[in-house]
C-alpha cells in the first residue's frame, strides 16, 4: 500500500470509529448482531445543493401522493414510476415517512406491497367497513 493510501485508510477508519462511538447501544447491538448496516449518504451533490435535503422532499411527496390514490392500481404505477439507482433505500425511507415498518430482509416488491397495503389498503378497508350495514 502506498502512504497515501495508509493514510486515506486511516482517515476512513477514523470516521467509521467515529461513527461507532455515536451509536446507542441498542445500534450497537443490532449492527453485531447483523441486523443492522452502516450506510454512506452523501450530504451534497457535484453542484453542491443539498442531496439529503432533496431526497427527503422527493420521499415526502411521493408519501403524500400514495395518501391520494384512490386505488391499488394506481399505486402500483405510482411505485412502478419510481426510477432511481436505488430504487430500495428510496423506499425505505418512504415506507419510514409513512411510518411503515420494514425489515433488513424486505425485497422491494415487499416494500411495495406493504406501502400500499398500508396506504390505499387500508383505507379501502376502512371505507368498506362504514359502507355496510349491521342491523
Amino acid at each position: 500500500m502506498r502512504r497515501a493510501d495508509r493514510q486515506t485508510v486511516n482517515r476512513l477508519l477514523d470516521i467509521i470509529s467515529d461513527s461507532l462511538h455515536e451509536m446507542n447501544d441498542i445500534e450497537l447491538e443490532l449492527l453485531l448482531d447483523g441486523k443492522g448496516k452502516l450506510g454512506f449518504i452523501s450530504a451534497r451533490t457535484d453542484n453542491g445543493s443539498d442531496a439529503e435535503r432533496d431526497l427527503m422532499i422527493e420521499v415526502k411527496r411521493i408519501a403524500e401522493q400514495l395518501d391520494q390514490v384512490e386505488t391499488r392500481e394506481a399505486a402500483k404505477e405510482l411505485l412502478a414510476s419510481i426510477d432511481r439507482p436505488r430504487k430500495r433505500d428510496f423506499l425505505v425511507r418512504v415506507a419510514q415517512a409513512s411510518g411503515i415498518r420494514i425489515t433488513t430482509k424486505d425485497s422491494i416488491v415487499r416494500i411495495e406491497q406493504k406501502l400500499i397495503q398500508a396506504t390505499v389498503g387500508l383505507r379501502l378497508r376502512s371505507k368498506a367497513f362504514n359502507e355496510v350495514s349491521f342491523r
